[in-house]
């Protein structure tokens, strides 16, 4: 891939214009250097990566971005930040008709429940996307069940991030049962939303059944003892999953221990990440004593409740 051409001015795009090779590409849209959309949609068909930073698109020049994107056929990844409101609207409905994009990423957009059942219905059409990233937005528990409808349809997605949300319980089991179907999606992001226990518990009955998914992140939620009993249960029968994320949740020393009687027959689990929580010395000592696995080489366990006894187990058993 060419080196990313940045352009903040009518001199930079002038200079990417001369280019003759296709180029990756970081537009900053503002009124303060004279550039407007129009001025990128001219470059679209020599691009294959573009990132429009800053752009308030309105609902016209959003209409103008998705006209040109339908008879794009170079452009494989498209980044855009500070959509207008009616300009994401106007975008989201059009995404199933963006035949070359294979990476779309719609972070800090302000999009809601409604913009997300656009997406979603988009989504249940496109045939080319294999990563989406809509983190940042205001997307509820109407938007994530939208969103799960969409994952039961779509065939090619592999990469979801809907970190920095506010996906709570009720949207966490419809996404969960989403799973249960869904053998596609293999990289999940839901970090730092407001799932508890029951949306936890429902995500580790899905882990139970999917066979897709290696990589599951649950940064900064507000999981407990039972969310982790049952993602331990998960791990248990799981044969798929490499990565689990758990730091920054409420996590203490039976929900430890039960991450722990997982751990003991599962085989696939390289990374375990549970910094943050509230794992006493008594979580401690269950980690301490994992004695049958042997494919986790990565145990994070940073700023936890760990005394003396807890370190001491932890020494004796490295």
């Amino acid at each position: 891939m060419s080196e990313r051409a940045s352009v903040q001015s009518k001199e930079d795009l002038k200079k990417v214009l001369e280019g003759a090779a296709l180029k990756d590409v970081g537009v900053v849209l503002d009124n303060r250097n004279g550039l407007v959309l129009q001025d990128i949609l001219e470059l679209l068909s020599r691009m294959t990566v573009l990132t429009i930073y800053n752009s308030k698109i309105d609902g016209k020049s959003a209409k103008a971005l998705v006209a040109a994107l339908e008879k794009n056929e170079t452009l494989t990844k498209l980044s855009l930040g500070g959509l207008s409101v009616v300009g994401m609207r106007a975008f989201a409905a059009a995404v199933e008709k963006f035949r070359m994009l294979t990476t779309l990423d719609l972070w800090s957009n302000k999009i809601d429940d409604e913009g997300a059942r656009a997406i979603a219905l988009s989504l249940q059409r496109n045939s080319s996307l294999t990563s989406l990233n809509i983190c940042c937005n205001k997307i509820g528990d109407e938007g994530a069940k939208a969103m799960a409808a969409a994952l039961e349809i779509n065939s090619v997605l592999t990469d979801l991030n809907l970190d920095h949300n506010k996906i709570g319980d009720d949207g966490a089991q419809a996404l969960a049962a989403a799973l249960e179907k869904n053998n596609k999606l293999t990289v999940f992001c839901l970090d730092s939303n407001k799932i508890g226990d029951e949306g936890a518990e429902a995500l580790g009955a899905a882990l139970e059944k999917n066979s897709a998914l290696t990589h599951l992140y649950l940064h900064s939620n507000k999981i407990g003892d039972k969310g982790a009993a049952a993602l331990g249960a998960a791990l248990a029968r799981n044969n798929s999953l490499a990565y689990l994320n758990l730091d920054y949740n409420k996590i203490g020393g039976k929900g430890a221990g039960a991450l722990v009687a997982g751990l003991d027959r599962n085989s696939t689990l390289t990374e375990l990440m549970v910094k943050n929580n509230k794992i006493d010395d008594q979580g401690m000592e269950a980690f301490a004593a994992l004695g049958r696995n042997k494919t986790l080489t990565s145990l994070v366990l940073w700023e936890n409740r760990i005394g003396n006894r807890g370190a001491k187990a932890i020494a004796t058993a490295l």
